[in-house]
């Protein structure tokens, strides 16, 4: 985790409350991009859709009990402040075919 002190400062307690649940470099730029490019995309979002995919979210089964050997991607955030991409590295083994694409950015996608 990477904090500009001086910056949180100058946020209010509720914003550094969710920019520091959501992220983890804490500092202008990424507050400025994370306020674009996120939480104006919340202030819009349909909430009751996304209730209904929260409640749904994850698998209907045990991924790391069984070997799956048809091609897959795997789509991992370096810096995913929900589940992280080492999650994942975990059950690389259980993938015979799998592709990795690494998306390396500060904040998470809702």
């Amino acid at each position: 985790m990477r904090t500009d002190e001086k910056f949180i400062e100058s946020l209010s307690t509720d914003e550094v409350e969710d920019f520091r649940n959501n992220n983890i470099i804490l500092d202008e730029y990424t507050w400025l991009r994370y306020n674009k490019e996120i939480l104006s995309g919340c202030k819009i979002g349909d909430e009751k859709f996304l209730n209904k995919v929260k409640n749904k979210y994850g698998f209907s089964f045990k991924i790391d009990q069984s070997d799956f050997i048809k091609p897959s991607v795997f789509l991992l955030g370096r810096q995913d402040s929900s589940v992280g991409y080492k999650d994942a590295l975990d059950i690389a083994n259980k993938y015979r075919e799998e592709h990795w694409l690494y998306w390396i950015w500060q904040v998470t996608i809702y």
